[in-house]
C-alpha cells in the first residue's frame, strides 16, 4: 500500500459494464444509485492500484453518502489520506475519504478506515484517525435476517479483482483461525443495505467489531428503523453496527466533513 503524502485529484470514468455489473450484484438501478454503490464506485484502489489496503487489513468503520440522481459518466474525485501511528495502542489506522463531484457539485463521498499491519510506504498526512462511536442500540423492534453467502464474498472479489487470502480460499482462512471465508467489509454492507431494503440515495454507516465467518446467518435489531445492531449466533457482541439514513439527510452530510 503506496499512501500519498497528500491530497490527490483526479479524473474517475465510470465503465458502464463494470457499473452494469456492480448495480446487478447490488441490485440497485444506475440511475437511482444508493450509497452502496457509491461506496464500491469510490474505493481507493479502484482510483489508484498503490491505494490496495495489504493483506491483514483490519476495516475498522465505512461511511458512504450520496445525493439523489443518476452515476454521471465521470467524476472528479479528490482523495483525502491521514495516517495515524500508533492507533489506540498498536498499529496504524489510514483513513482513505473520496469525494465525486460533476459539474462542480458534491453528488457523493465515501470515507473508508482501517487498521493495516505495517506502515505503509510513504504515507499521507499524519493525523489523528479518529473514528465516531458506533450507536447504542437498545429496546425490541425491528428485526431482520440475511445470511451473506460465500457466492457473496467471492463475486465481490471478482467485482472488485480482490483476492485476499482469508476472503478467497478457506484453507488461509482456517489457518488464521476463521471458521470459514470471512465476509469483506464492504460485502457486509451492500447486504445489509439490501437487507433493510435501503437503495435509494442517502447516508449509510457501518462499524465492523468482529469479522464475519461466510454463511453465517446476521441478525440485524433496530428499535428505530436507523440505528441497528448485527449479530451472529457464535457471538454474544454485536459484529457490526450500521445507520441508514434517507436522502433528506445526504445534504447535510455532504456538507458536514467525514468523522475521521
Amino acid at each position: 500500500m503506496h499512501v500519498p503524502p497528500r491530497r490527490l485529484t483526479t479524473r474517475l470514468e465510470v465503465d458502464p459494464e463494470w457499473t452494469r455489473e456492480a448495480c446487478n450484484w447490488l441490485g440497485v438501478s444506475r440511475q437511482r444509485p444508493s450509497p452502496a454503490l457509491w461506496a464500491l464506485l469510490l474505493m481507493p484502489e479502484r482510483i489508484d492500484a498503490d491505494l490496495a489496503w495489504p493483506e491483514g487489513t483490519l476495516q475498522v468503520y465505512q461511511r458512504s453518502v450520496s445525493r439523489a440522481g443518476a452515476v454521471p459518466s465521470g467524476v472528479d474525485v479528490v482523495l483525502t489520506p491521514s495516517v495515524a501511528r500508533p492507533w489506540r495502542g498498536e498499529g496504524t489506522a489510514v483513513a482513505l475519504q473520496v469525494d465525486a463531484s460533476s459539474g462542480g457539485r458534491l453528488v457523493a463521498s465515501a470515507t473508508t478506515v482501517g487498521r493495516v499491519p505495517a506502515i505503509p510506504r510513504a504515507g499521507g498526512s499524519e493525523a489523528t484517525v479518529t473514528v465516531p462511536p458506533h450507536p447504542v442500540v437498545d429496546g425490541p423492534g425491528r428485526s431482520e435476517t440475511f445470511v451473506v453467502s460465500d457466492a457473496d464474498v467471492l463475486a465481490f472479489g471478482r467485482l472488485v479483482r480482490e483476492r485476499y487470502g482469508v476472503h478467497a480460499d478457506a484453507g488461509t482462512a482456517w489457518a488464521s483461525g476463521y471458521k470459514n471465508i470471512v465476509v469483506q467489509g464492504p460485502t457486509l454492507m451492500a447486504r445489509t443495505a439490501q437487507c433493510l431494503r435501503f437503495s435509494s440515495a442517502g447516508l449509510l454507516e457501518m462499524w465492523f467489531t468482529h469479522p464475519v465467518p461466510s454463511g453465517a446467518a446476521v441478525t440485524a435489531t433496530s428499535p428505530d428503523g436507523q440505528a441497528w445492531a448485527l449479530r451472529i449466533a457464535s457471538q454474544s457482541r454485536p459484529v457490526a453496527y450500521t445507520v441508514v439514513r434517507d436522502a433528506r439527510d445526504a445534504e447535510g452530510a455532504l456538507a458536514a466533513p467525514s468523522p475521521h
